[in-house]
């Protein structure tokens, strides 16, 4: 009986030390870093809206998203993640994303 608790709990802090490496790298892959930034503005919002957030940022529109809440935006400045996120966007994430987000299901 000892062996077998023994054995479940070793499972289980392989299992916990596996999703805790897989975070890390997800979040490490999504954070926005470097001048360029996929902005998420509210579901079903404007393009007006999502400019409006990056003008309040003080950032420039690169390029729209494939949904009108989704655009690019740069900006040098490095509190500009920050700045997206007070202006009133739900997510500020690395821009290298909107290759995959733009990809077309078949």
């Amino acid at each position: 009986m000892a062996i077998r608790s023994s054995r479940l709990s070793d499972g289980k802090i392989i299992v916990a030390s596996v999703v805790i490496f897989i975070s890390l790298l997800t979040w490490m892959w999504l954070s926005p870093r470097g001048s360029f930034f996929l902005v998420v503005a509210q579901p079903f919002a404007s393009e007006q809206t999502v400019l409006s957030i990056i003008g309040k940022a003080d950032g420039s529109y690169v390029a729209g998203g494939s949904l009108p809440w989704i655009a690019i935006a740069q900006s040098d400045a490095p509190s500009f993640p920050a700045q997206l996120r007070r202006a009133g966007a739900i997510f500020v994430l690395n821009a290298n994303l909107k290759s995959i987000c733009s990809q077309e299901i078949f």
